[in-house]
């Protein structure tokens, strides 16, 4: 094989590999829903989303067939969809989880993690938020961002602007007393006060 055909070939692959990379990237390396048998039937229905005639694949636990829209969907007792593969049961706050999502769902600012309390992960408020009733006298909790935490979280570029307007508002204060010194405590004047008599001469013949 000569230079050229080298070249050539390189030429054709590369960009078939690439493309191929941006796919898969992308997630669209899956077949298209139309026109692909696999699809078309129950048992390649295989994501949330995917096209079906009656039934879903047995892979996908807690879907069914929407006869309607002939797409997978979600059971209404699990409808959190964890990247089309898995329908999970919306927890909450202080409930076992595994993923964000079905903690989120049911209160956005709540996350799934462990605590020093736990061994295994919970749906806990978010950083800056706090656990509050949902009514007074209720068990539910939902999560509520504390007040307090603006004002103690660090903030560089409040905390330079905070520190340059204090500085400008002491040059401006020491600035006005000193002019206010120099005023109440001027040197005495060379030349008469205007506001006394003038003196009389007395001439005697």
């Amino acid at each position: 094989m000569d230079r050229n055909e080298c070249l050539m070939s390189a030429m054709v692959v590369f960009p078939l590999f690439f493309s191929h990379v941006v796919l898969r990237a992308r997630g669209d390396d899956r077949p298209e829903h139309s026109g692909s048998p696999s699809y078309n039937g129950s048992k390649g229905s295989h994501y949330v989303g995917d096209h079906c005639l009656s039934t879903c694949s047995a892979i996908l636990q807690h879907a069914f067939c929407n006869t309607t829209s002939h797409r997978c969907e979600c059971s209404r007792e699990y409808p959190v969809v964890i990247d089309n593969l898995i329908c999970e049961e919306a927890r909450h706050l202080g409930d076992l989880c595994r993923y964000d999502k079905v903690c989120t769902f049911s209160d956005l600012n709540s996350e799934c993690r462990a605590g020093p309390d736990h061994l295994s992960p919970v749906c806990r408020c978010r950083v800056h938020y706090e656990p509050t009733p949902f009514q007074s006298g209720s068990t539910r909790m939902y999560c509520v961002k504390d007040p307090l935490s603006e004002l103690l979280e660090p903030d560089t570029p409040t905390v330079v602007g905070l520190l340059a307007g204090l500085a400008l508002m002491s040059c401006l204060i020491c600035l006005v007393l000193r002019l206010f010194y120099r005023a109440r405590h001027a040197r005495a004047r060379g030349y008469g006060d205007a506001s006394l008599p003038p003196p009389l001469s007395l001439t005697v013949a």
